[in-house]
């Protein structure tokens, strides 16, 4: 009997990879948050300090975009493998949505505020009872706290803009900066509790790999004999 699973050890990898890239620019855009801050709160700058300080924020921004990017990208290719597989060992009749429905999530309004919560719900309870019984399996408290930190981060991000969009004095720059600050403490929770995450959402899927491979070796056994 051939299986469908697929390997998704390698994604998992290169995503923690990438995020732990990601938790390392996100603590120099910290620093360099509060080298703002502090340049702003003196009131007491020239031409050539300022441009330094904008040169070097406009080099982390853009680094930090390139990295976000390749987050979301790599991600998702974790994200979706990871519930194909669960399409694999179980019935469509016991999982709330479809495979699609992983990658498709995260880009419909409104649908992306639990949707995506819900998939990976599924993926990290019923992943584990493929291989143990329900009074065994790891509870969902650490999902909980990625989605509300995931969406914390993305509130704050967004007053962020806002606030950015209409800042026209040093005092309303400096506010800004602190709201900068605050997001960037909290992105690195999330990035933190992300990456625990999926080692532990790859963990639990390399051992339904495993048992479902050794199913699949005891059938072909059975038929052979």
């Amino acid at each position: 009997m051939e299986t469908k699973l697929r390997p998704n050890q390698e994604r998992a990898r290169a995503i923690i990879i990438i995020f732990w890239v990601m938790l390392g620019v996100t603590v120099l855009l910290l620093i360099s948050n509060f080298l703002q801050y502090r340049l702003l709160s003196s009131y007491d700058f020239d031409a050539d300090q300022a441009d330094s300080n904008d040169n070097r924020q406009m080099v982390l921004a853009f680094l930090f975009l390139a990295i976000y990017i390749l987050s979301i990208v790599y991600f998702i290719r974790w994200f979706r493998r990871a519930y194909y597989n669960l399409h694999q060992v179980l019935p469509a009749s016991r999982l709330q949505h479809t495979e699609g429905w992983a990658a498709g999530s995260w880009f419909v309004p409104i649908l992306n505020l639990y949707r995506p919560y819900q998939i990976m719900e599924e993926i990290w309870e019923k992943t584990q009872l493929e291989y143990l019984d329900r009074p065994q399996i790891q509870g969902v408290q650490i999902l909980g706290f990625w989605w509300a930190l995931f969406l914390g981060n993305n509130f704050i991000s967004r007053i962020s803009s806002r606030l950015e969009r209409d800042a026209e004095t040093i005092d309303s720059l400096i506010t800004v900066t602190f709201v900068d600050m605050l997001q960037a403490v909290v992105q690195i929770g999330a990035i933190l509790i992300t990456i625990k995450m999926i080692k532990e959402t790859s963990s639990f899927e390399e051992k339904m790999y495993r048992h479902h491979h050794q199913e699949v070796d005891i059938l072909d056994h059975l038929v052979d004999e």
